[in-house]
Formats: C-alpha cells, structure tokens, sequence
C-alpha cells in the first residue's frame, strides 16, 4: 500500500484492535510486519499465539520517549520531500488476515524501527509491545509483563535493540547483551 492511501483514513484507537487473551496459557499477541517498500505504508497483522507453542518471531525493544508518546513531531519532510509534516507516523493495522484495515498512530521512535527492519519481499512476524499489548488495559499490561522474560528472551528467536534512526543516541545498557543485535 502507498503512503497517500492513508490521507482519507480516520484514525482508530488501538484498543480497537485487541481481543481478550486467554490468561490460563501463556497467550500473547505476535504481529506479521507486511513486506513493503520504503514509500509503502506499514502493515501490521494482529493475532494470538499461545508461548507454549514455541511461535517463531522476532521480538522489538526500542526506547520509548515519553515526549512522543501518542505521536508528535517527527520530521517526515526528509524521506517523504512530497508529503506534508506530520505529528507521528501513521500505520495500517488489523486483527486478523479477512479483518478491515485501520489506521493507526504510531510513536515516532517505533515507526522509524518498523521502517528500517521491515523486509521489502517478505513478511516478518514480531512481537512489539506497543502493539502487542492492550496499552489502555491495565490487567493486561500487568498479566503480559509477567510473561516479558518468555517473551523477549525465552521464545523469540531473536531480540532487536533499536536506539534511534542515527548512531548519535546509543543504548550502551543494551550493548552487554549478546542476544540483542544492534540495528541504526
């Protein structure tokens, strides 16, 4: 999908996208990151898994900057000359492969991530917990930072540390960890 096809589009809450998780298993949501390229939008299919299945994916961690949280000011003019400023970068997502599209904003620090990790002809599946999880759910939230350790280290088949879109922010924390791949 191109970036124009967004311009029309309402934007959704995320909570819209979220099913109950089952709490007797290890349940958590995985999304499938669609192939694209760098004018396409992203896409993000939405499903649940159980952890005891052992699902292949890959899982995020980035930093988050609480002053863009819910989306502001990411200077988009330098990628997309043609398109006009926008206060976050925006995202198409869905909870099921048949289940309508909806437009969604993303945090200015994870979108950057999801456009440089994103493949151009095949899909990647992720666990993200911005998208992950119901962030509006507290018990949820709670139940599924229970389960981080699984999550991120556990069942993935790998953990990507994203700083930032420069090598000028760096994550030296993350750097002793041996699992976590360093992607700018």
């Amino acid at each position: 999908m191109h970036f124009s096809t967004l311009e029309n589009m309402p934007i959704s809450e995320k909570s819209n996208l979220y099913q109950s998780l089952d709490r007797n298993s290890k349940s958590i949501r995985l999304c499938k990151l669609h192939a694209g390229g760098k004018l396409d939008v992203i896409g993000l299919t939405i499903y649940t898994e159980d952890l005891s299945n052992r699902p292949e994916y890959d899982a995020l961690s980035y930093v988050w900057h609480p002053e863009h949280i819910g989306g502001r000011t990411w200077d988009n003019e330098k990628y997309y000359p043609n398109y006009p400023k926008v206060d976050c970068i925006f995202a198409l997502a869905r909870m099921s492969s048949d289940a309508a599209w909806m437009k969604i904003a993303l945090e200015q620090n994870l979108g950057q991530a999801l456009y440089s990790i994103r493949r151009p002809d095949a899909d990647r599946f992720m666990w993200i917990d911005a998208i992950c999880i119901d962030q509006s759910n507290t018990e949820e939230r709670n139940y599924q930072v229970g389960l981080m350790g699984d999550i991120l280290f556990g069942t993935s088949s790998c953990c990507l540390a994203w700083c930032s879109r420069g090598p000028e922010q760096r994550c030296d924390a993350m750097s002793k960890h041996r699992k976590l791949p360093f992607i700018w």
